[in-house]
């Protein structure tokens, strides 16, 4: 299985600063031509680093 990250930008600071994965590719071929949709995820890793630091904060 291939993984790799994903930066994006020109969205606001949060999603930008955000490493992401690809959960889902979909590939089309039409008469106007061959485009490739990604559907992104956080990083599982990052998603548990979140967690981990949410639940420090916590009393």
């Amino acid at each position: 299985m291939f993984i790799a990250d994903f930066h994006v930008s020109g969205w606001k600071p949060q999603i930008d600063n955000t490493r992401w994965t690809v959960s889902k590719v979909t590939h089309h071929l039409t008469e106007r031509g061959y485009t490739s949709t990604l559907e992104l995820e956080i990083r599982p890793a990052d998603l548990e680093e979140e967690a981990a630091s949410d639940a420090s904060l916590r009393p």
